[in-house]
């Protein structure tokens, strides 16, 4: 591969029409070698990898649990690997939070019913080489033997570790070991990839009665958060928000027993359906977002609590959020984000008579709240997530639109909430689309997303995705006719904005930093090098926009000719912003 920045065009004759405001990928069958329905979708991204997992599972599936990778751009995925041991075919579940990537190292959870198919366990199992090949399976303690000790819920925690191999993962386990509905939390934790891990026993009033429901969990370093639905310890069967933490590991917890967080008194409110919490390492905020019953017993309203102090002490009272008349609009699935320091909120109300996503945003804590925004498309939609941003101030949120054929959605802030590309749809519009999944790649700066459609039949699993900086070429591309290039949504901080081109794609061309431009080697990089700085580029705008210089095309480019186009922002070779996805054209 070479790697080059600096290139610049001959004269093309194009036939060209402006493109679509936003230029997604088409969608992508993952699941190609699926016997029954793909099952539990789940994306993970970081730097230049990518993997995809999934079970198939349903009557006449395989009930294996599979993996695809791609690089950070997410365009072209591996055939599917078998990621499970198992010899038989026990059914397995998978879950939004099953995979995780961090450099080459890909690690992937399941529910597992081997043992018993009344009392499944968590397995797991890890790649290091970038899914070429993979360890050996283990189950994960629950305190219980197998096949005894029934999982009802599970969540998994991540974080990256400061070298190869040491990233750290927390699995909250609640277990019912005795099908009573009354689970306990068990907590494993590992500090090195996997390759040990620690259980770490919470105080014991947690442990010995109650219900635990709809757990979250959030680190920042050494801290870990916990938060979950239960009724334990206030004295009635509806459920309170419960908060643990820990500050070395989970060695030791904080609190000598949970505390609740939600107050309402005991049985005055019920806690539904949605716990999540987040946390940054830019600030010391710790915010938990939940779905709660408690202005009426049959509308869920959306609540937050947010500590200022990395959940050592709590404001007395939660905040109610939104503007929808609570106790008579119904809210529903929900999210919570912590980005450079503000507090994002994420749901679905029906205060315009069906379901839209609105967010809402504090700047100082939860002091004040900014109006609701919409940020999802008139087709509405539901089950709204987050990708993990690790604090930074991007924000990808992806659901699932109401308006049948259900499609896939994906909204994007760039700036911590403060504007919102709202309502691109990433799935195409056949089907039904269900179980969307997010995720967001910082190295080239593009969303991917996952889901489930039944354009087959059945239900399979997708991925698409796009880049917000976008490239369009303008005018008629033909020889002696004027023409440019525009983009839009670039970060808008470096000051050219830029065209690259090559009559060949691939990965050939690498810019400095290692990131692949889509193109590959070609006269056209070396016939006229320097136009780059000139007809090819333009000033970058504040709002991430930039046009070229209006150029009349020469002649001498035969009809029928492939080129390929990025747009990219620049200073010079080793500074170089965000690039657009590839634009394919055909001289006429």
């Amino acid at each position: 591969m070479k790697s080059i920045l600096f290139v610049s065009l001959l004269g093309a004759a194009l036939a060209a029409t402006p493109l679509s405001a936003q230029q997604t990928r088409a969608a992508q069958q993952l699941d190609v070698n699926g016997t029954g329905s793909g099952l539990g979708p789940s994306i993970s991204t970081s730097g230049d990898l990518t993997a995809a997992i999934w079970n198939d599972g349903s009557t006449g599936g395989s009930n294996h649990v599979y993996v695809s990778t791609s690089d950070g751009r997410g365009l072209t995925w591996t055939a599917p690997v078998q990621v499970d041991q198992d010899p038989g075919a026990a059914k397995k579940y998978t879950q939004s939070d099953s995979v995780h990537v961090f450099g080459d190292s890909i690690y992937v959870f399941w529910s597992d019913e081997r043992n018993s198919t009344t009392t499944d366990e968590i397995f797991f199992n890890v790649s290091h080489d970038r899914g070429v090949t993979w360890g050996t399976e283990q189950r994960m303690d629950k305190g219980y033997p197998a096949g005894t000790g029934a999982i009802r819920d599970w969540r998994v925690g991540a974080q990256q570790g400061f070298s190869a191999g040491n990233d750290l993962f927390v699995l909250m386990q609640s277990v019912d070991p005795t099908n009573s509905a009354d689970e306990e939390l068990h907590i494993a934790i590992t500090t090195d990839g996997g390759t040990t891990w620690g259980n770490a026993p919470m105080p014991d009033p947690l442990l010995t009665s109650g219900d635990v429901d709809n757990i979250g969990i959030a680190i920042d370093g050494a801290f870990i958060h916990l938060a979950w639905a239960g009724d334990g310890f206030g004295g009635s069967s509806f459920d309170a928000l419960y908060y643990q933490r820990s500050d070395n590991f989970g060695v030791t917890w904080s609190n000598a027993n949970p505390i609740i967080l939600s107050s309402a008194p005991a049985g005055g409110g019920d806690v539904e359906f949605e716990v999540h919490v987040d946390t940054d390492n830019t600030s010391s905020l710790v915010a938990v977002g939940w779905l709660e019953e408690r202005i009426s017993t049959t509308e869920e309203e959306v609540r937050c609590i947010i500590s200022d102090d990395l959940g050592i002490t709590w404001p007395a009272a939660d905040t109610l959020i939104g503007q929808y008349t609570a106790g008579t609009h119904d809210a529903d699935g929900m999210d919570v984000r912590v980005a450079s320091g503000n507090v994002l909120v994420v749901w679905d109300d029906n205060r315009s008579g069906s379901d839209l996503i609105y967010a809402a945003r504090t700047t100082d804590e939860g002091a004040t709240w900014d109006p609701d925004v919409q940020v999802s498309s008139a087709n509405g939609g539901g089950f709204p997530a987050f990708a993990p941003n690790g604090g930074g101030s991007t924000l990808a949120l992806t659901y699932t639109t109401n308006v049948f054929p259900n499609i896939a959605e994906a909204s994007l802030s760039s700036d911590a909430g403060t504007t919102w590309l709202v309502g691109v749809a990433t799935s195409a519009t056949v089907a039904d689309v269900d179980f969307a999944v997010v995720a967001w790649n910082s190295f080239y700066g593009n969303l991917m997303s996952v889901w489930l459609d039944d354009q087959l039949g059945t239900n399979h699993v997708y991925v698409g995705g796009y880049r917000p900086q976008t490239l369009t070429p303008v005018g008629t591309f033909a020889a002696g006719q004027p023409i440019n290039f525009t983009g839009a949504r670039f970060a808008g901080v470096l000051p050219r904005g830029g065209v690259l081109i090559s009559g060949a794609a691939g990965d050939g061309i690498v810019l400095t930093d290692g990131r692949k431009t889509g193109l590959s080697q070609h006269s056209f990089f070396t016939s006229a090098v320097g136009f780059l700085g000139s007809a090819l580029s333009g000033a970058m705008q504040p709002d991430g926009s930039f046009a070229t210089p209006t150029i009349n095309l020469p002649g001498g480019i035969a009809p029928g000719t492939t080129l390929h186009f990025v747009g990219i922002e620049f200073l010079n070779n080793n500074n170089v912003g965000p690039i657009s996805d590839v634009v394919t054209l055909v001289t006429t």
